[in-house]
C-alpha cells in the first residue's frame, strides 16, 4: 500500500470525512483529497498528527512494505488506550511518590514505588510499540540531559533533608544501608516519572 492509499484506508476505517480530518488539522479539505490521491504529500508534522488521529504508527504509514489491516488498527487503538491510561496513572503515582519522597521519619509504603515502577515499564513498553525507535533516537540527548538534571536535584534534596535530620544518628549500619538504598530507588523512580510527565502526553 502506498502512503495515499493508507491515508484513505485509515480515514475510512475511522468513519471520518475528509472535511472532518481537515478541520482537525486546520487545513482545507482539498489538501486531504490531494494527499489521498497522491497529488501531494503531507509534511512530517501533519503525518504525526494523522498517526495520532488514526492510531497508526509512523512506520506503518511511511513504509510501503507495511500493510495496514483492521487487526493492526485495532491493535494500535488498544496501544493508544493503554498509553493514555498508564500516563494518567503515572501522574497519580508520581504525586503519591512525592509524599513518600519527603517523608523521612514515618513508616513508608514501598507498594507505591513498585506500582510506579511497574506502571512506567508498561507505559514504556507500549510507547515503544506505538512509535518507532527513530522517533526516540532524535531526542535521546534531551532525555538524558533532563534525567541528569532531575536526578541531581532530587539527590541534592535527599542529602539536604537527611543531613538536617537527626533520626539516623543512633541508627545501626544495616538500617542506614537499607534506608539509603530505598531512598536511591525512590529517587530514581520519581525522576523517571517526572520525566515522563514533562516530555510526553497522554498519547504519543
Amino acid at each position: 500500500m502506498t502512503l495515499s492509499e493508507k491515508l484513505k484506508y485509515c480515514r475510512a476505517q475511522k468513519k471520518l470525512t475528509q472535511a472532518q480530518i481537515a478541520a482537525q488539522l486546520n487545513i482545507s479539505r482539498k489538501t486531504i483529497s490531494n494527499w489521498e490521491n497522491a497529488r501531494s504529500f503531507p509534511d512530517i508534522a501533519s503525518l504525526r498528527k494523522l498517526s495520532n488521529i488514526y492510531n497508526v504508527s509512523l512506520d506503518d504509514l511511511l513504509q510501503d512494505s507495511h500493510l495496514i489491516d483492521t487487526n493492526n488498527l485495532q491493535k494500535n487503538h488498544f496501544n493508544a488506550k493503554v498509553i493514555k491510561l498508564t500516563y494518567c496513572l503515572n501522574v497519580v503515582l508520581c504525586i503519591l511518590s512525592y509524599f513518600e519522597f519527603f517523608n523521612f521519619k514515618s513508616p513508608h509504603m514501598p507498594i507505591i514505588f513498585f506500582l510506579l515502577l511497574s506502571n512506567l515499564i508498561i507505559y514504556t513498553y507500549y510507547l515503544f510499540h506505538f512509535l518507532s525507535w527513530n522517533v526516540f533516537k532524535k531526542h535521546l540527548l534531551v532525555y538524558i540531559f533532563l534525567f541528569i538534571i532531575l536526578f541531581t536535584i532530587y539527590t541534592f534534596l535527599n542529602v539536604f533533608f537527611i543531613g538536617t535530620s537527626d533520626f539516623l544518628i543512633h541508627a545501626d549500619p544495616y538500617f542506614i544501608f537499607g534506608f539509603s538504598f530505598g531512598r536511591l530507588t525512590l529517587t530514581l523512580g520519581v525522576t523517571l516519572s517526572s520525566e515522563v510527565i514533562l516530555l510526553f502526553k497522554t498519547h504519543p
